[in-house]
This record gives C-alpha cells, sequence and structure tokens, in this order.
C-alpha cells in the first residue's frame, strides 16, 4: 500500500491497513490545530528575538546555494565559489541541501568534509538539508526498509545542528522549531529576522518529501509534514506581527515541477497558498532540488492567476557550480533583485 498526500491510497493491502492508515493521517493534522491553539506561538514568540541583529540596513545581500559540489572533482570550482562568496561578504548564506550525489557513498566521511566546507564561509551559514544526505541513501546490510535512512537523518541532525547558532566563521543565533514542546527533533527548522526581514528554513526534500511505502517511511513523513506545516505557520504569524518589511522561506524541494511525484508536496503548497492570500507582504520563496537558474511565479490563486507578492527563486547546482546572490534594498517596491555567481573553471 502507497499513502498518497492527498489521503489516497493505491491498493496493496487490507482495507483494515488502509483505515487505519488514513486515521493516523487525520490524527496528526488534528494535532497540529490543538498545539497551535494551546500556546506554541506564544513559546516562539518568547524566543524569537534571538537572531535579531543589533543594527538595521536598508540594503544587504544574503547568498543562497545548493546541490554542490556532486561530486570530487567539483571540490577546486567549490571551494573557488566559496572564495567568491566570502569577498562579497553577504550578511548571511543559505545551504539548501543535496552537498553529495545520489551516487556519492553516505558516510561520515562526505558529512564531515562538507561540515569544514559550511564552517570556511565567512557569513553565517543556515543549512537546510536535501534528499541526497538521507532519503535516497541505501545499505544493502539495513534489511529493514526506511531504517537506514533515518539513521542518516539523525546523523545530520547531530552533525549539523548541535546548537542555537548558524554554521561558518561569524555565526548568529537563530531559532529552532526543537524549542518547541513535541517538536524537539525538528532542529533543522530555523527562523530569524534581520533588517526587518524574516527568515524561515523548512525541512522539505525531493524525491517527493520521502513519502512511499512502508511503516517507517509514512510516520517520518507524516511528522515532518506536521512540523513544517506548524513551522510555516508561526513563521508567517511571527513575520507579521513583527512588521517584518518580507518572509523569505528556504527549502530544498521542488515543489513545482518535480521530477519524482508531488503528492509529497500537497499539503504544504495548499498551506503556502492560503498563507500567501491573506497577507500583503512579499514572500520569496527559494530552493534547490532541480539545478536550474530560476525566477517565476508558479504559486497560483484559486482563479488560475499568480500571486503578485510571490516569487520563486530556483539556484543552480550539479554541474553548474554557482549560488544566487539576493539584494536587499528595503527603500524599493518589490525589495528584492538578483544575480549570479558562476564557477565556470
Amino acid at each position: 500500500m502507497i499513502l498518497l498526500d492527498n489521503g489516497s491510497v493505491k491498493f496493496g493491502g487490507t482495507i483494515s491497513l488502509i483505515i487505519i492508515e488514513l486515521k493516523k493521517i487525520v490524527l496528526y493534522f488534528i494535532v497540529v490545530f490543538i498545539v497551535l491553539s494551546n500556546g506554541l506561538f506564544g513559546q516562539f514568540d518568547q524566543q524569537i528575538n534571538r537572531g535579531d541583529n543589533l543594527t538595521f540596513n536598508k540594503t544587504f545581500d544574503f547568498v543562497v546555494l545548493a546541490d554542490v559540489p556532486y561530486e570530487s572533482e567539483c571540490d577546486v570550482k567549490f571551494e573557488k565559489l566559496i572564495s567568491r562568496i566570502n569577498v562579497l561578504n553577504p550578511s548571511s548564506v543559505f545551504f539548501l541541501g543535496d552537498y553529495k550525489s545520489s551516487k556519492t557513498p553516505c558516510d561520515s566521511n562526505i558529512d564531515n568534509k562538507m561540515l569544514n566546507y559550511f564552517n570556511s564561509f565567512n557569513s553565517p551559514l543556515i543549512y537546510s538539508p536535501g534528499d541526497n544526505e538521507w532519503t535516497d541513501c541505501l545499505d544493502q546490510r539495513e534489511t529493514t526498509p526506511g531504517l537506514f535512512q533515518i539513521k542518516r537523518l539523525k546523523t545530520i541532525r547531530s552533525l549539523f545542528f548541535k546548537s542555537d547558532s548558524s554554521l561558518g566563521m561569524n555565526r548568529i543565533l537563530v531559532n529552532r522549531e526543537s524549542h518547541l514542546n513535541g517538536f524537539e527533533d525538528f532542529r533543522e527548522n530555523a527562523f530569524f529576522i534581520t533588517n526587518q526581514i524574516a527568515f524561515a528554513s523548512i525541512h522539505v526534500v525531493g524525491s517527493n518529501n520521502n513519502l512511499g511505502m512502508g511503516e517507517i517511511k509514512i510516520n517520518e513523513y507524516n511528522k515532518r509534514v506536521v512540523a513544517d506545516s506548524v513551522w510555516l505557520d508561526l513563521s508567517f504569524k511571527k513575520a507579521i506581527v513583527s512588521n517584518a518589511s518580507a518572509l523569505v522561506i528556504c527549502l530544498h524541494a521542488d515543489m513545482f515541477y518535480p521530477d519524482k511525484g508531488n503528492t509529497g508536496f500537497t499539503r504544504f503548497l495548499s498551506q503556502l497558498r492560503n498563507l500567501v492570500s491573506n497577507c500583503n507582504m512579499p514572500i520569496l520563496l527559494i530552493n534547490g532540488d532541480s539545478h536550474q537558474f530560476l525566477i517565476d511565479k508558479p504559486l497560483k490563486n484559486s482563479m488560475g492567476g499568480v500571486f503578485d507578492n510571490f516569487t520563486r527563486v530556483q539556484v543552480f547546482g550539479e554541474k553548474q557550480v554557482g549560488a544566487v546572490g539576493v539584494h536587499v534594498d528595503l527603500n524599493t517596491r518589490h525589495i528584492f533583485s538578483f544575480y549570479q555567481i558562476i564557477i565556470n573553471k
């Protein structure tokens, strides 16, 4: 049986099993609204100022990259990219997952190598995991379906999210979802406000967001979907009550044109659509996953039109070793403009 994100099921098991799994889905989303009404925003609000800068600049830059270096032969280019970004000295850097290809072994060697790379950025670096780090990892010695992926996820969380600080040489404190009751595992979901711009990183990954067959995968997906839903909702609420000029959402998955299914993103996109439709501030969503630089407006309203206040940017990846620079100017109407940082050789 495959449990789909829209609540439907591909049959392959008994009716009783189907009913049980559907009840799990309903229960998880009842929990979302219960925990929100029981004071999660209060908890979030109390810790939220830890990531704020003491200074205020109406213009600044930040940089986003993902899906590099895919192979060891790209290491030299990646190191040049880091040097180029360090010269630019942006206020922050976001790495949106897939620091290895699906063919590269999932082990501590690559993990520690990338941790060292991340900490060589001068700017604070905020990392959000991709599917190649854990959901797509396989180990033939592990006979329980999905268990090795869960072990990989625990490794990623324990290595890259040890504290409330970002990575990089000049670190900042961020707000982590793990401080909220019931969401202690989700250290990777982060939020901070700087220079009147709110930033949220949310753990949504390619490969259909790890939605698939088997109890282990279904349970992992259900729990993370709830955590992501809560974090997305709180990020919008805090950005609004803080009078932020804009909200930037950073995640790995290309949810709009995925090549491996899209049912794992249905709920997130539905919630995002509702939140965007009810706010006036500019919303910028940045993702990796598809390895092609792109600026568009793929989120559609109920009439099939675009939201004027929503923009998606997709960054380079794989053979295109590069990053996207984002220039923020609070004196302008649209606030954000973009430029390419490409390493050709």
